[in-house]
């Protein structure tokens, strides 16, 4: 079947017999497509009769080839930005729309779309993920204690902005208290069309150990209850744990979301996301979709810490806000033989080397 964005444009049966130890081509009629969006390819071998394992229809395998979007020329917004410069904080008003930075907390500190506020304190960038069972038999959490202190104690250092009429720029710099130390820089691009593009770079440097996570942090009320997202699914999926999870369009809950581990860890990833969108009970909400590359993502009635902090499931505090975990990249989860066996290389992110994603 081909699909554009979760809608079906073509669907097909083939009929095939290949006898064991044989291969053949098959040459599919999916058709061509002039289409500025992505397409998304996919084919499934399904069984065309009952036997005794399984029920005719049910699906042995698949693949999916993505053809990516094409780039179009960016429409300029007809609206205008209004700026208002204050000791602490800078504030930016666009139609049903208002934005207010702080110079002293270091990022956003009001994000209203009609009048509706939508965040409860200043979204962080993280480098630490709630330790897994995997984790702590590898020691992880020994060879890198870094980025724990990192998360919980950078340091915001520098701002500056430029103004334009249809868009404002604000850059900050966070130091982060490493050995040595390094830095990350967050950029958030304000449109007139009430978009917000954010920016995060880290700067690699050699000496620090591996990182677990590049992420972002957004904390909103606990009524944006439920969320959908087009990336892979519907599962929980990782970089290293991605082989039964499909391209598509999906729908769930914090709460869902949250797997009951004996010992509340690490859990509700999605990778390869093209947009995550998470609203209340009145369908009010907020929407991140990505920029140049798909990103990683979880939502969840916990941040890394509380997770991190319990023991057991009835250690976890009251449900109070849903946590948006926007991520650049996250490392895998290891265990491939056995529990606590390292995550392989080619998984793991590289502390050395800078590091950048962006989203809107």
């Amino acid at each position: 079947k081909v699909e554009k964005e979760g809608s079906l444009l073509k669907e097909g049966i083939a009929k095939v017999s290949v006898h064991a130890g044989e291969e053949k081509y098959f040459e599919l009629p999916f058709g061509d497509y002039n289409c500025s969006e992505e397409l998304v390819y996919t084919v499934s071998l399904i069984l065309s009769e009952d036997t005794l394992w399984a029920a005719k229809g049910y699906e042995i395998a698949f693949g999916q080839k993505v053809y990516e979007r094409k780039e179009t020329a960016k429409t300029t917004p007809t609206s205008t930005l209004k700026v208002v410069h204050g000791d602490v904080n800078i504030g930016i008003h666009g139609k049903d729309f208002k934005v207010i930075f702080s110079k002293q907390e270091g990022g956003i500190v009001s994000l209203r779309y009609s009048g509706k506020e939508f965040i409860t304190r200043t979204p962080k960038t993280y480098y630490w993920r709630a330790t897994t069972d995997n984790d702590r038999g590898n020691k992880h959490e020994f060879k890198c204690a870094q980025w724990l202190s990192a998360s919980i104690c950078q340091k915001y250092v520098d701002f500056s902005m430029e103004e334009q009429a249809d868009k404002v720029v604000l850059h900050y710099t966070y130091e982060l208290p490493t050995i040595p130390t390094t830095n990350v820089k967050v950029d958030y691009e304000v449109s007139a069309d009430n978009s917000i593009k954010v920016n995060v770079a880290y700067k690699g440097l050699e000496g620090l150990p591996l990182l677990p996570v590049l992420g972002m942090n957004f904390r909103l009320l606990s009524e944006f209850n439920s969320f959908s997202w087009y990336g892979m699914g519907p599962d929980e999926n990782y970089i290293d744990r991605a082989e039964g999870a499909k391209l598509g369009i999906y729908s769930s809950t914090p709460l869902k979301n949250l797997s009951k581990y004996l010992v509340p860890q690490e859990c509700g990833n999605r990778i390869d996301t093209r947009w995550v969108a998470i609203k209340n009970e009145k369908g009010e909400g907020l929407k991140f979709s990505y920029e140049k590359l798909p990103f990683e993502f979880s939502v969840l009635p916990y941040n890394n810490m509380e997770l991190e902090n319990a023991l057991h499931q009835e250690d976890l505090p009251p449900v109070n806000f849903t946590n948006v975990n926007i991520i650049g990249k996250q490392m895998g989860v290891g265990g491939d033989d056995s529990w606590g066996a390292p995550v392989l290389s080619e998984y793991c992110i590289d502390s050395n080397k800078d590091l950048e994603y962006s989203f809107v």
